[in-house]
């Protein structure tokens, strides 16, 4: 199951065939399609900008405009830009290797990537930080403007539809990379299933 926001977008077909004849080559077309549905989705959720942002004075959050336009998710602490800046940088792929679920934009625990190259595993990427209810459920609103568990209800200063449905804009923009990934991940299963009958034969 490959799902890529909240709502369970499906963008693969059934894999049920690689995933039986060749399941590191899945797995790692599955890693980089989730790698590019996750920089779509970043990059559409910064491509919007906004002119108000949230201020902190004597420990009171309020709203007010800001000197210039800041792109959509722009993170402050203590008046001061945040790290990491973005709340585009909570936006990640994150592949369940025992049950073959890819997920982008979802919640996780801390994880380290598997690496692969041409189905053989190559390495271990750097750490990827959690991401819990209450992000998620601040991404998923910036998304639909739905309020799910865990969106902090207290903090929710502005009242209007803020929405901007970065997460499908971000599939869409992804697909035609997708697509290619399966283009690869057919050839090359199709191979190593040649291989093994030429073997038993």
């Amino acid at each position: 199951m490959i799902r890529f926001d909240a709502q369970g977008v499906d963008l693969f077909e059934d894999f049920s065939n690689y995933i039986e004849f060749a399941p590191q080559v899945a797995l790692e077309m599955m890693s980089k399609s989730g790698n590019e549905v996750r920089e779509k989705q970043r990059a559409a959720l910064t491509s919007t900008y906004t002119n108000t942002m949230t201020y902190v004075t004597n420990g009171i959050k309020h709203l007010a405009k800001s000197l210039s336009p800041l792109p959509f998710g722009h993170r402050e602490q203590d008046n001061t830009t945040a790290s990491p800046s973005s709340m585009a940088s909570f936006i990640n792929s994150y592949l369940m290797e025992e049950s073959m679920t890819l997920i982008v934009n979802g919640k996780h625990g801390t994880f380290y990537p598997v690496m692969r190259e041409k189905g053989e595993v190559v390495g271990v990427g750097s750490p990827i930080g959690a991401v819990g209810k209450k992000t998620h459920a601040i991404l998923q609103r910036m998304n639909d403007d739905s309020i799910i568990d865990g969106y902090p209800t207290k903090d929710r200063l502005s009242k209007k539809n803020i929405g901007t449905h970065y997460a499908s804009l971000g599939n869409s923009n992804a697909q035609g990379k997708v697509n290619e990934y399966l283009l690869v991940l057919y050839s090359q299963t199709l191979e190593l299933v040649m291989q093994s009958h030429r073997k038993q034969i």
